[in-house]
């Protein structure tokens, strides 16, 4: 009888475990999926964006027209996500988004790349100096503080340009050229300011009551 008790009291023990085996892993499962969708939505959202640059390429070899590609990075997201959680950061994205399609010509493409990383396609270009100002319109517009919930958050991004045919003529090279432009402006800004990039700051909006 002690030994069936036994046995029946580790049966409980092993089958309390596999719940909780069970339940750890849906835990899981629900955390990773947002995401799960967030990266396939980039994913796809990159692949529409690689497909209109392909067929710009075409275009210019075509017509011996110039266009432009502008890679953003937003300085020091991870600080925002860290601190104050995903749903945070994704309204900021949403936010940030939203104003620089403001700052876009009609025609304009712009599109997010993953994670905090965005490219713009300026088909139809003159001079470099009509993508240049676009990227510093992009730039400025993180000047003013986004209202994120009940807090006022201040941002900043680094931008780099790469020109078809000046800058490379393939798809690749241009994506090359204009993600290490960026980066050369993360760091030129860095070094220029000794601190880092950008002071991500929740700041409590003040009551009016």
């Amino acid at each position: 009888m002690g030994l069936f008790s036994k046995d029946i009291t580790t049966m409980d023990e092993l089958f309390t475990h596999v719940l909780q085996d069970i339940y750890y892993a849906e835990n899981q499962i629900l955390k990773a999926l947002p995401d799960m969708i967030d990266k396939a939505a980039d994913k796809e959202l990159r692949a529409g964006f690689e497909k209109h640059l392909k067929e710009l390429i075409e275009e210019g070899h075509r017509n011996a027209t110039m266009f432009g590609l502008i890679y953003i990075d937003l300085n020091d997201f991870k600080q925002v996500n860290d601190r104050y959680g995903h749903q945070t950061g994704d309204l900021y994205l949403q936010s940030a988004a939203e104003r620089m399609k403001q700052q876009l010509r009609p025609g304009d493409l712009l599109a997010r790349l993953g994670g905090d990383e965005f490219g713009v396609l300026v088909p139809v270009l003159h001079h470099r100096s009509e993508a240049e100002e676009i990227a510093n319109r992009l730039e400025r517009c993180f000047d003013e503080t986004f209202m994120i919930e009940d807090y006022a958050l201040r941002g900043s991004a680094s931008i780099g340009i790469a020109l078809y045919p000046t800058d490379g003529l393939s798809d690749d090279a241009l994506m090359s050229i204009a993600d290490a432009a960026m980066y050369g402006n993360k760091g030129q800004k860095h070094r220029a300011s000794g601190m880092p990039i950008s002071e991500i700051v929740r700041v409590p909006v003040q009551s009016h009551d």
